[in-house]
Order: structure tokens, then C-alpha cells, then sequence
């Protein structure tokens, strides 16, 4: 399964102009992740392609999800990718990314950690274009439900926080505001 979802994985310029579109587009309004550290697991995929192993199913599964994001803003950016219009689904550009990461999500929400909520947050919101939004907001619940398990809701805004207090804190509002 790990292999099948890695074989998916575009080519390293194209994730790159997909990384691109992402975080110009889909990051406008909302805050998802960190830039610098997904794009930084995303190399680390890269590198050790076939050696990935259970260790790296939240990273894969993020990665998929990013680049399914990715895929519904390239005609904006003007980047016409043959990996975004290739997809099991003709209706939703990237929906070759979602299946494979579809496909992974459940093992990585066992882990009921950021990557998890990171991953079906992003995957309900590709989804919620399309014809069966019920998906979507089922993935929105449970980003939502991981979310105030990890605590995330429980912040103190008075206090000074590190940098990944912020990003936590960030990505549980994104949460909130979308599920809502």
C-alpha cells in the first residue's frame, strides 16, 4: 500500500509547482501547515522514495492531500499539469492523489495526531466541490473531533508561545471556522 501511494507521487518539478499553487492559493485564507516543514517531508519522500516504510504513512498521506489541494489551482497559476488531470475521477482535478490517500487516512488517524487532523482537513476540503459533500464534512468532523483530542482548543492566548504552539493553534482554528 505504501508503494502504490508513493507510485502516485508526481515528479519533483511538478510537485514543486504544485507546492506552488497550494500555498499561493489554498493558503490564502486559511492556514494549513507550516511551508518550510511540508515542504521539507515532502523532500525527505523524495529522497528516500522506496524506502519509506509505516513510520512514513502521516507524511505520504499529507504529501497525497497536498498535492490534490495543489491540483485545483493550477489553472490559476497557469501551470497545466498532466498529473492533475489524470485521476480516477474526471470531475475533480488531483482525485488520483485523494484515492491514494483516501486509502492510507484511516491508518494514519489511529495515530490521532497533527498530521491526521493536517490530512482530513485538507482531503474535506478538496472534496467539498464535488458531487457527495457528505464526505467532506465527515472528513471536517473528524479533523474537528482529533483536534479537541489533541487539546488544541485549550490554549492559553496570554501566554507566549513557540513556533509550534502557533502552527497547533492556527490549524485548530482553520478547523473550527471551516467545519463550521
Amino acid at each position: 500500500m505504501i508503494h502504490q501511494a508513493l507510485a502516485a507521487f508526481p515528479n519533483r518539478h511538478d510537485a514543486e509547482k504544485l507546492m506552488d499553487s497550494l500555498f499561493l492559493y489554498a493558503e490564502a485564507n486559511y492556514y494549513y501547515f507550516d511551508e518550510r516543514d511540508l515542504r521539507a517531508r515532502i523532500q525527505r519522500l523524495y529522497d528516500r522514495r522506496w524506502q519509506a516504510d509505516v513510520n512514513d504513512l502521516d507524511s505520504i498521506a499529507l504529501a497525497l492531500a497536498s498535492f490534490a489541494l495543489g491540483s485545483q489551482f493550477t489553472e490559476f497559476n497557469g501551470i497545466s499539469l498532466q498529473v492533475a488531470k489524470t485521476s480516477v475521477n474526471d470531475q475533480l482535478p488531483g482525485a488520483n492523489f485523494i484515492y491514494h490517500a483516501e486509502r492510507i487516512i484511516p491508518l494514519v488517524m489511529t495515530s490521532c495526531s497533527i498530521e491526521s487532523l493536517q490530512c482530513c482537513l485538507l482531503v474535506a476540503i478538496c472534496l467539498l466541490p464535488t458531487e457527495g459533500p457528505k464526505a467532506s464534512y465527515i472528513y471536517l468532523s473528524i479533523a474537528l473531533k482529533i483536534a479537541i483530542s489533541l487539546g488544541l482548543h485549550r490554549a492559553d492566548p496570554t501566554l507566549d508561545r513557540s513556533p509550534v504552539d502557533e502552527t497547533l493553534q492556527r490549524v485548530f482554528w482553520t478547523t473550527y471556522v471551516i467545519e463550521r
